[in-house]
């Protein structure tokens, strides 16, 4: 009987230390993917930036200290960073318009925010708008996802301006 009990003793310690070596490396493997998923979430929101850049191979400056120029299909942009304010992503574009009278661009704007509110138009001249693109981006944000939407929507939202002031022109 003596010897029942031992052989059970041993096989519960013997799984016991097998459970615990499996439970001590499977700990290990995630505090090291852990640790990863951390250093991801940890890159800022310029460091994200560039990245973006980088892989898409946009051509990029620091114009002054925290505001980029970019190019994206033949368009230029510029974006903002504000160290204080790191979730901020701020994306502005020029557009330049067929001439219209001050009263139909304005109203042309004003339609626009009206549809669209998450892009900002401002008259800059008669012939020229600057559209802003202004958007919380948080760590764990998609910036790549954000990016080419943003920056299609600034587009597209440009392209709208600039035909219905075509329209108005030709009327």
């Amino acid at each position: 009987m003596k010897t029942i009990v031992v052989n059970v003793l041993v096989s519960c310690v013997g799984s016991f230390l097998a459970l615990s070596v499996f439970i001590g490396i499977m700990y290990v493997i995630d505090k090291i993917q852990g640790d990863d998923e951390q250093e991801t979430i940890q890159q800022s929101l310029e460091e994200k930036m560039i990245d973006y850049f980088e892989s898409h191979d946009i051509p990029y400056e620091d114009v002054e200290n925290g505001e980029y120029k970019f190019t994206y299909q033949d368009n230029v942009y510029f974006w903002q960073y504000d160290k204080e304010d790191e979730e901020f992503l701020h994306i502005i574009s020029f557009w330049i318009l067929p001439e219209i009278s001050h009263n139909e661009l304005t109203e042309v704007v004003n339609r626009m925010h009206k549809d669209y509110k998450f892009i900002k138009v401002t008259i800059e001249s008669d012939t020229s708008v600057i559209l802003t693109l202004e958007q919380i981006v948080g760590a764990d944000s998609d910036i790549d996802h954000i990016m080419t939407r943003g920056l299609s929507a600034l587009e597209l939202h440009a392209r709208a301006i600039i035909e219905i002031a075509e329209k108005l022109r030709a009327e």
